[in-house]
């Protein structure tokens, strides 16, 4: 039973994504098991006081005031406090009093012994990955800490530098990067292909016409994700598209703001997450009017123009559609 609720239990923890939530799971999760050990060890313990009482030798029950028909609640909690103090330092003034309850004790002691260190291992680990999910911006100021000070930087200016990084940059980041975990690499073209479509396709979806060009050509859409989309970080103050410049992709804002500053003041607005930009480009040439700036920084998923009809133009069942709407436009 325990190696097949070891199992389940493994199994539920694969579906959790939060890695927090997953090291909040994992010492949980110990420290249950280190109760259940711990409580069929007490009634094992008093399983041999009372052996040693019905043979009439000296026991842990009968030196202790503990009988048969007391205080069930007492008696538990005693073996368990016994229990506990074998897999720590801690003591108490219950004892082995004849050879049995002692033979016990020392295998009690064994076990614990391995059984404890590992546990013990398993929490350790588990708080570890945990800290360490809060540990970027920590390293980060730690870095800038080293950098400032072997270049003579003012204690003033490095404030001020980490508090504009804190409030502006890592106060506004909410997901990972595809390219900040190598290991991705190694998956097949078709796992790619999912994983781009799960990655960026809640994004795009928020145009009208990629909600409906997903569910009309599922295969296409998934093509797109995979070959024309990708993802970027911008700071605060930086263009992510200047005046005058050939429109090559269409963006949308996963996190942050972004700031379109026209000439005229009438057009100027504010693109703000779940929004997107530039989509004249997917349907005709299209030069940028005003540049887009980050007013804080700002995750972008890009959806390349050249890379979206070359896909879209090898669906040929789609392309009357994409015509229709794009006329439209």
């Amino acid at each position: 039973r325990f190696v097949k609720l070891r199992r389940v239990l493994c199994e539920c923890l694969e579906l959790i994504n939060s890695e927090s939530i997953r090291a909040v799971f994992n010492i949980s999760l110990a420290v249950a098991f280190i109760i259940m050990v711990n409580h069929y060890m007490a009634c094992g313990w008093y399983v041999v006081g009372t052996v040693g009482l019905s043979h009439g030798w000296e026991n842990w029950l009968t030196e202790n005031r503990i009988s048969e028909e007391g205080d069930h609640l007492y008696s538990y909690t005693t073996c368990l406090h016994w229990s506990l103090t074998q897999f720590t330092p801690a003591s108490m003034e219950v004892r082995p009093y004849n050879v049995v309850e002692r033979i016990f004790s020392i295998f009690a002691l064994l076990f614990a012994l391995i059984t404890f260190s590992s546990f013990l291992g398993s929490i350790t680990a588990a708080i570890t990955q945990l800290r360490k999910l809060s540990s970027e911006s920590v390293k980060q100021q730690h870095l800038l800490r080293v950098y400032f000070t072997k270049n003579n930087i003012s204690t003033t200016l490095s404030k001020s530098i980490w508090t504009f990084l804190k409030n502006n940059h890592f106060a506004h980041q909410t997901r990972s990067h595809k390219a900040q975990v190598e290991v991705l690499n190694l998956l097949p073209p078709h796992l790619q292909k999912l994983l781009h479509q799960e990655l960026y396709g809640p994004y795009v979806t928020r145009a009208p016409f990629f909600q409906h060009f997903a569910a009309v050509s599922a295969d296409c859409f998934v093509e797109v994700c995979f070959r024309a989309a990708s993802e970027r970080v911008v700071v605060c103050g930086e263009e992510l598209f200047l005046v005058g410049k050939a429109a090559t992709k269409m963006f949308f804002i996963a996190s942050g703001v972004m700031q379109y500053e026209h000439v005229d003041a009438r057009l100027c607005t504010t693109v703000a997450t779940g929004l997107w930009a530039s989509e004249p480009a997917l349907w005709l040439q299209w030069v940028h009017c005003a540049p887009l700036i980050a007013e804080a920084s700002s995750e972008i998923i890009a959806l390349g123009v050249a890379e979206f009809r070359e896909v879209a133009s090898s669906f040929l069942f789609a392309l009357p559609k994409m015509r229709k709407y794009a006329a439209r436009f």
